[in-house]
């Protein structure tokens, strides 16, 4: 009876090392894939921060592009009241 107890308990002690062993696999596996997620999300971070300083530098180029039109349109102006006076005075 006592060497049947003996037996069960070291059984019983088997699976515990055991179930603890895959616990810790499992642990690790879980450490090493969060460890992953984290590093594809700092990348996406810097990539949606290289989007928005190129976002910026876009909206920049067209608003000077808008300023340099408006010159453009001005100088249009300028030019057909000239031509306007011009064919007057012919």
């Amino acid at each position: 009876m006592i060497a049947a107890a003996i037996h069960e308990f070291t059984a019983t002690v088997h699976e515990v090392a055991n179930n603890t062993s895959s616990a810790a696999t499992a642990s690790q596996e879980a450490d090493n894939a969060a460890s992953d997620g984290q590093k594809i999300v700092m990348r996406s971070i810097e990539m949606i921060e290289h989007l928005s300083r190129d976002l910026e530098s876009t909206v920049d180029a067209m608003n000077q592009l808008q300023k340099h039109t408006e010159a453009i349109g001005s100088v249009v102006v300028t030019i057909q009241g000239i031509s306007e006076q011009t064919n007057l005075l012919a």
